[in-house]
């Protein structure tokens, strides 16, 4: 065969040579030369070979097994290749089962037995240099491959015929939440513990069904780190020439596709649901009125003492029908972007008063609310925020048995001028790797079907839209959300026009300035305070009294705003002191 045939083969595959019989040597070169291939050198012992393929890095070592140097043919092979992507064909004038064993250890791609001819050693460089091409290349598919399987979301797993796992991509290791090296052939059930939505574990054995079946889908829920995945895909069987030799297993994670639709269904209902309060509420209000109005009335022409309290009673539970008819109104009624200037404690006040059925049986409430600037703000937007606090803060405290507990509303001006309105649990706290993805989209930690994982997403979406911003603290003694809003504009004095506002206690020289009546605290004259037009009372008592006083009349409890720094009882409100006009204001006209 001519040269140039050769180098139409392969035209520029560098060779090396290591053989320490000098005429040997050179006969190989002048061969290999005219065959046309590039020989870069001609080593003898195993340290000139090392340096010779360190610095030439051929494609192809002619190794004699027989050489000069601390090393025979064989270990310097070893040797090179583990330094180097070199392919190796050996030399060697002894075909021995001993040496052959040990030469075949290093992988070599081909022998060329002493003596040799011309087309001997054409074919075997030849055969040697295709193969190691067709492995390079095979390199390079596998390695596209291994990058392409990395960047799609499916999570992709293979297992041999026994379900062993021999390979995950990345969306895999990310799906389960565990580094691939800890799951290599580990059987894919504890890799892929899948179950029923009711917790079941699944017992179709995804391996064996690809296997007969050729393709089968896969479908459950996984236990991952982030919380229960619901997944979706195929088990695929690996052939080769007919044969399985293993499977492959491809899911998508359909969690957050399946959290939209039930958000989408959710909202959907909560659309209907506000025109049907807003029906609720303006059907209600006019009949409601007449209601009230005649048991007035009657209260004041009644004088039998039976009758009265019954009267009493239906009076007192009629104004808290007309409270949540007029809280559905304002909430059946569209969101407005418009922003006025309004004390940022009347929303905070409206959350808590909106939210009672939910914290009542559950926590006592201290409200501490300091005296603040105006904000621009919309009053049902943030009022929308700090009810999602209060109610992910009451779901947290129900987690925790073992102690008393307590809800604490702040209002307060910080370091930075800023507003700032505290919602306080004293529920388990927020985990540290948890406290920036409780405010992700469709992420939640309750359990299912218990949370749709949006509140605090778009909880600080409004809060972001009125140029403030979201604050978490936490520890194991539970966890406080802040709002922090900028000032802005400024409140006209409010008149109270829609409550009284009755002390019961000793009466300090503020309260009267406030406007507050005193009130004694005996049961006649509490009863008939409660008894004339919707009032605030508030309980300047010790706990002692106080609870005396209720039992009394029972109806002050759940009416009562008890003026204290002491911790409420569950169900109670406490008005910690000092606080100012604007704040009884606010608690006013939420009565």
């Amino acid at each position: 065969m001519s040269a140039a045939t050769a180098v139409d083969r392969k035209p520029a595959s560098r060779i090396v040579i290591v053989e320490d019989e000098a005429v040997l040597a050179l006969n190989l070169e002048r061969q290999l030369r005219q065959l046309g291939y590039d020989v870069r050198g001609v080593a003898a012992d195993s340290k000139e070979a090392l340096e010779l393929v360190a610095r030439e890095r051929p494609d192809l070592l002619l190794m004699d097994i027989r050489i000069q140097g601390s090393l025979d043919g064989i270990e310097t092979a070893r040797e090179v290749q583990q330094r180097h992507d070199v392919a190796v064909v050996y030399l060697t004038a002894h075909s021995d089962p001993t040496t052959i064993e040990r030469a075949q250890a290093t992988g070599p791609l081909g022998y060329l037995l002493k003596p040799f001819k011309k087309p001997d050693l054409q074919n075997v460089v030849r055969i040697a240099l295709d193969r190691r091409e067709n492995e390079r290349a095979l390199q390079r598919r596998e390695e596209a491959l291994r990058i392409t399987l990395s960047c799609i979301d499916e999570a992709i797993v293979t297992t041999d015929l026994g379900g062993a796992v021999t390979s995950l991509n990345v969306a895999a290791t990310q799906l389960v939440g565990r580094d691939d090296a800890a799951l290599m052939q580990r059987p894919l059930a504890e890799v892929l513990p899948l179950r029923r939505p009711d917790g079941i574990r699944l017992s179709a054995d995804p391996v064996a069904a690809a296997q007969a079946q050729g393709r089968v889908p896969v479908e459950g829920q996984l236990d991952t780190p982030r919380g229960a995945r619901s997944v979706v895909g195929t088990a695929v069987a690996l052939r080769q020439g007919g044969a399985p030799f293993g499977v492959v297993v491809a899911l998508r994670d359909l969690t957050e596709l399946l959290q939209a639709r039930r958000q989408l269904e959710f909202a959907e209902r909560l659309s209907a649901l506000g025109t049907l309060a807003a029906g609720v509420a303006h059907e209600s209000n006019n009949p409601l009125s007449v209601v009230l109005a005649n048991l007035s009335f009657a209260l004041g022409e009644q004088t039998d003492a039976e009758v009265h309290e019954a009267l009493l009673e239906a009076h007192d539970a009629g104004r808290r029908v007309a409270t949540i008819v007029a809280d559905l109104r304002a909430f059946s009624q569209p969101q407005s972007e418009s922003f006025s200037a309004i004390d940022p404690r009347e929303p905070l006040v409206a959350a808590l008063g909106i939210t009672r059925s939910t914290w009542k049986s559950v926590a006592g409430v201290h409200l501490n609310l300091g005296p603040v600037p105006a904000v621009l703000a919309s009053p049902t937007r943030l009022a929308q925020v700090l009810v999602n606090l209060i109610v992910n803060a009451v779901h947290a405290m129900k987690t925790v048995a073992t102690r008393e507990h307590r809800l604490t509303l702040t209002s307060s001006l910080d370091d930075s001028g800023r507003v700032a309105l505290s919602v306080r649990d004293t529920g388990p706290g927020v985990p540290d790797p948890l406290r920036e993805r409780v405010f992700e989209p469709f992420f939640t930690t309750k359990p299912q079907g218990e949370g749709t994982g949006l509140g605090l997403a778009i909880s600080r979406s409004i809060v972001e839209q009125h140029g403030g911003r979201f604050e978490l603290t936490s520890d194991e003694n539970g966890a406080c959300f802040t709002i922090r809003l900028p000032p802005g504009g400024s409140t006209p004095m409010r008149s109270f026009t829609r409550s009284r506002l009755c002390w019961v206690g000793a009466i300090t020289e503020e309260a009267r300035l406030m406007g507050c009546q005193p009130v004694a605290p005996v049961a006649a004259d509490v009863r008939a305070a409660l008894s004339e037009q919707p009032a605030v009372v508030i309980a300047a008592l010790g706990n002692q009294a106080f609870r005396a006083l209720t039992r009394d009349v029972p109806d002050l409890e759940a009416q009562a705003i008890h003026v204290s720094d002491e911790a409420p009882r569950t169900g109670q409100i406490r008005l910690v002191p000092p606080f100012d006009f604007a704040a009884l204001a606010a608690l006013q006209r939420r009565r």
